[in-house]
């Protein structure tokens, strides 16, 4: 069995959630984003989304099992006075692309189903409008 990499993870998370019928993300009262993948005993909960960590906020994949406990993938910080490179390696900076890419795929996943929800809902109060009123316009 191969080993796994925190780019991988994420690469693969993106691309699961980017193709037709992908990832469906839910969003919690906390602001994070979470999906459960896989079910029984292999199940595990993904949650995306921003923290707020010195010195500026990061986004953070943290993924959960029972009996494994938690992982955390987090973006890596960028050099703040570098005139080079902005991250550490070219690995660190493809990872906080794609953590970042993931972040603004889910949200605006989550954001259109919203919008679809409402309009839904706008189209349900006016049918039950119209019988309540007979029809009348």
């Amino acid at each position: 069995m191969g080993t796994f990499n925190d780019l991988y993870i994420v690469k693969w998370l993106l691309q699961n959630t980017e193709r037709p019928k992908g990832i469906e993300w839910r969003r919690k009262d906390s602001g994070m984003y979470f999906t459960d993948l896989n079910e029984g005993p292999n199940s595990v909960r993904v949650y995306v989304g921003s923290v707020q960590a010195r010195p500026a906020a990061r986004i953070v994949i943290r993924l959960t099992s029972l009996g494994l406990g938690v992982v955390d993938i987090q973006e890596p910080f960028q050099k703040v006075f570098s005139f080079r490179k902005k991250y550490d390696s070219v690995n660190d900076e493809e990872l906080a692309g794609n953590t970042a890419r993931l972040l603004v795929v889910v949200a605006s996943q989550h954001a259109q189903r919203e919008l679809h929800d409402m309009k839904n809902e706008e189209e349900r109060r006016q049918a039950i409008y119209r019988r309540l009123t007979g029809g009348i316009a």
